[in-house]
Formats: C-alpha cells, structure tokens, sequence
C-alpha cells in the first residue's frame, strides 16, 4: 500500500478541505465575539446558526448548496422566532412541537439535503424551549415634588427581583444628609467622595 500516495490524496480532498471551512466558519464567530466583543453568548448562538446551516451543505451541485443554506438559515430563524414567541403558552408551544416534528420529518423524504435541514430546525427549536426571553428590570419612583423618576440599571443580589441594591455616593446626598441630621460640619467633608450620583439628582 502505497502510504504517501493515500497522505497527499487526503490532503488535496475536497473533504478536507470542506471540513476545514465548516470547522472554522463555527469557531471563528465564537472567537470573535468572544474575545474580542466579550460577548460570548451571541457568539455561541451563531456558531450554533453556522453548524446547523453547515449540515445543510452536502456534496452536489453548487446552486443545490446554495439554496439549501438559504433555506436552512430562513427556517432555522423562523423555528427560532416561533419558539421563543410560544415559550410562555404550553398549549401553543405543545402544537407548536408536533407540527413543526411532523413537517421536518415528513421533509425528509425529498433527500438528504432536506433531511439535514429538518434535523438543523428541531435541533434548534429543542435548545430554545428551555430559554426564557425576559426584558429588562426597571425601577419607576414618584418623588415629592411630582417628578417621575425611571432607573433601568438595576443591581440584584441573589437573583433577579431579590434584593435591589441602592447606594447613593454623591457629594451632594451626602452634604444633604449632614444638614438634615443638623452636622454641618459634616457636609463640607462630603466632597471627598469621588462616586458619581445615579440615585440622587
């Protein structure tokens, strides 16, 4: 057997080389977003949009391959979209789970390509039906005076809605706090304070 022959046949494949490309076409957006964004989680969800869309990408011709990607991005977008808006309703999402196994099952049935994109599409709707899509936590006060105060950068600890974390490090807290608890003495030492306001205007 003929060792060096079979080596350089493997190198100049176009499996290797379709390997490499789908190899890197998952990482690199984890990498990028990751170190470079710190922002590990989106780059985790497109490495994850670009293996499933790389599944589609079976030998034939090159217009096949093609249209197969697009499809697969377009379906695996809407499964994602659909999920996350059904998240909330077990009725909706429990019809959502046996048609959207029945038709990507049932797609099957026109090839492998097909079948790749089916398997891409359930593959997604599964690790989105655990994922809660929540907005943001936000504090509205009313003061004294009428004015409607609205603090959207919020710290919890423990968890989300546990306990609101409220510093108030401002000179001019502070100087007020002194007058009102009559030390005002106090108040001319309020400017040491290099912390910005948020809490008090």
């Amino acid at each position: 057997m003929d060792y060096v022959r079979t080596y350089k046949s493997f190198i100049n494949s176009h499996n290797l080389s379709d390997a490499v490309r789908i190899t890197v076409g998952i990482i690199l957006p984890a990498i990028i977003l990751g170190y470079f964004f710190n922002y590990l989680s989106a780059g985790i969800v497109v490495s994850l949009g670009a293996m499933c869309v790389g599944n589609a990408d079976n030998p034939g011709p090159i217009h096949h391959r093609r249209n197969g990607m697009i499809a697969c991005t377009i379906i695996i977008f809407l499964v994602s979209l659909l999920t996350g808006l059904t998240i909330d309703s077990p009725v909706l999402l429990g019809a959502l789970i046996f048609l959207f196994c029945f038709l990507f099952s049932l797609i099957s049935v026109y090839g492998n390509r097909a079948s790749s994109i089916g398997i891409s599409a359930l593959l997604v709707m599964v690790l989105n039906i655990d994922r809660r899509y929540e907005g943001s936590q936000v504090l509205i006060n009313r003061r004294a005076d009428g004015v409607l105060e609205i603090r959207e950068d919020l710290i919890f600890h423990g968890g989300s809605g546990a306990t609101l974390e409220m510093r108030e490090f401002g000179a001019r807290y502070r100087a007020r706090a002194a007058v009102r608890l009559r030390l005002d003495g106090v108040a001319e030492a309020a400017g040491y304070c290099g912390f910005a306001s948020r809490i008090c205007p």
